[in-house]
């Protein structure tokens, strides 16, 4: 059985564009998914500028969830 990397094709644009696409033909409502991710790229040094600080945080935040929360 040939391993599959399901988290792979989120790790380019294109990946995440086809995946998204993908759900916006699946989804039966109107939406406004399909082509999104082009919205993404235009804004990605934006948005990853406030990702890592926020990232940052989120790993201390869980470090000193689990030091409270340890069962030993």
């Amino acid at each position: 059985m040939p391993k599959i990397d399901l988290l792979f094709n989120y790790s380019t644009l294109e990946g995440m564009d086809h995946a998204v696409n993908s759900v916006s033909k699946r989804i039966r409502f109107e939406n406004n998914l399909y082509g999104s991710v082009e919205e993404l790229a235009k804004n990605f040094a934006t948005l990853e500028a406030d990702f890592y600080p926020f990232f940052q945080e989120l790993q201390v935040a869980v470090k000193h969830y689990k030091e409270r929360n340890r069962t030993t």
